[in-house]
Formats: C-alpha cells, sequence, structure tokens
C-alpha cells in the first residue's frame, strides 16, 4: 500500500478502475459511472473513500455512489472494525438529514459488503451507499469567496440563508460540528448545502435563541477570513446578530 495520507485524489487512483461496475444494494442495482474523487483517511486507521457519479441501472436515474473500504488489516484489534463503525455512523446522518429540505443529499440505499480479489484487501470490509444527486452545481463557500466569487452585496443573503439551514437542522436534532470550512453553496440561488451529515452531532431537538445557534459561526469565520473585520461587523452586527461579537464570539 502506498504512504498513508489525508490528500485527496480528485481523479482516483486505486478504485478508478471500479467505474463500470454494477453494485446491489437490497433490491436495486447501481452502475458507478465515472469517479469524482478518492482519498486515503487516516483517523488512527487507513480508510479508503471514494465517491462516484452513478445511475440506478433500472431507471437510469443520476445518483452519487460512496464506497469505503479497508485498504489493508490493522494490525491493531480495536482498529479492525473501525471502517465499519464508521460507515454505519455516516449511513445513520444521511438517514436522519434526509428530509427533503434540499440542504442535503437523500438517503436511497446501503449496504455493507466484502472486497473480492479486485481490492486491496480481499475480504476487507466494503460498504456503499447511494444517495440523490444535486441537480445545480455547488460549489465550497470558503474556496468561492477566496476566489471573488461571492459578492460582498450577497453577504447578508447567504448568512440568512445558512441560519435558516442550521434552524432546520436542529429541528431534526442536528448540529453541525464548529469551525467546519465544508459547507457549499448553489451560486444560482446562494442556497447552503452540506455534502457531507456524517460531520453533524446529536443534539436535542428545538429552536435554541440566536445567540445559541453555534453553527453561524462557521459562515462568519469565512467572511471574517475573506473580507476583513470591518465587512464582518457590517453583516453581523444587525438588530439580533450582535451578538457574535459583542458576547457570543
Amino acid at each position: 500500500m502506498e504512504n498513508v495520507t489525508d490528500d485527496p485524489f480528485p481523479h482516483g487512483t486505486v478504485l478508478k478502475k471500479f467505474e463500470g461496475t454494477i453494485y446491489e444494494l437490497g433490491d436495486k442495482q447501481f452502475r458507478s459511472t465515472s469517479i469524482q474523487k478518492e482519498q486515503l483517511e487516516v483517523m488512527g486507521i487507513a480508510r479508503r473513500d471514494a465517491t462516484f457519479d452513478a445511475e440506478n441501472v433500472k431507471t437510469g436515474e443520476p445518483v452519487v455512489l460512496k464506497l469505503r473500504a479497508d485498504p489493508s488489516e490493522s494490525s491493531i484489534e480495536s482498529y479492525r472494525t473501525m471502517t465499519r463503525r464508521t460507515f454505519r455512523e455516516e449511513v445513520h446522518r444521511f438517514q436522519q438529514g434526509s428530509f427533503s429540505s434540499g440542504y442535503t443529499p437523500d438517503y436511497i440505499a446501503h449496504a455493507e459488503l466484502h472486497q473480492d480479489d479486485r481490492y486491496e484487501y480481499p475480504a476487507g470490509f466494503l460498504g456503499a451507499l447511494v444517495l440523490s444527486k444535486n441537480p445545480r452545481r455547488t460549489d465550497n463557500i470558503a474556496s468561492a469567496m477566496s476566489a471573488g466569487e461571492i459578492r460582498r452585496e450577497d453577504l447578508g443573503l447567504l448568512a440568512r440563508r445558512c441560519e435558516e439551514m442550521f434552524r432546520t437542522f436542529r429541528e431534526r436534532g442536528l448540529r453541525l460540528g464548529l469551525y467546519s470550512l465544508d459547507l457549499e453553496y448553489e451560486p444560482e440561488t446562494m442556497r447552503p448545502y452540506v455534502s457531507e451529515p456524517e460531520k453533524f452531532t446529536d443534539v436535542e431537538p428545538g429552536q435554541p435563541s440566536l445567540s445559541g445557534l453555534y453553527e453561524m459561526r462557521h459562515i462568519e469565520f469565512i467572511i471574517f477570513d475573506r473580507f476583513g473585520e470591518d465587512i464582518r461587523r457590517e453583516v453581523f452586527d444587525e438588530a439580533s446578530w450582535q451578538w457574535y461579537w459583542n458576547e457570543g464570539w
């Protein structure tokens, strides 16, 4: 196995050869068409993750297929089931977050499989998860701001829509982990989007006050990092949002 790294491989490496493969998940079949990205993660263990564009074999519906695989057998007993456990947590997050809000992909199907001799670790764990494909283009918010693709006059609208999204998640008992920079958005609508709901944690369902909606610090930090303090104050020091600087920061 190559040196372990957290770096992504946008065009795929080890799992790219599975383009065109049909995966059977329950009573449905899905064919991977082209790889989007591949990554060898380090979380105390190594786990190979890949995301494919795919299609429902019967209907032709475009979907997203995620594969999670053990790249080798761990010599540490407690790590041998880590990929399986983290995969199950990921599936749970997508199932929990899929409520037709448009803020996350919808859960479609999943299966816990075993690798055959075409994979790195025959008989090792292989998780397959199928999600809906967003018909609209999404971009990373932080990257788009750095590239000047989000205008200053759009910041207030983007912040308000992020608040709406976070409140929708809170109603479902989900909170995004603090200081995640993986938030996405739809450039045409300025609607935020989260493609990786496994980054959420469980909380008591309900609606906190704005001062308790800590997730808003994600977007505040991104705006501050790109535009500076004056613009951050302009966006966030309006009406009830004054807590961010005076109390909540």
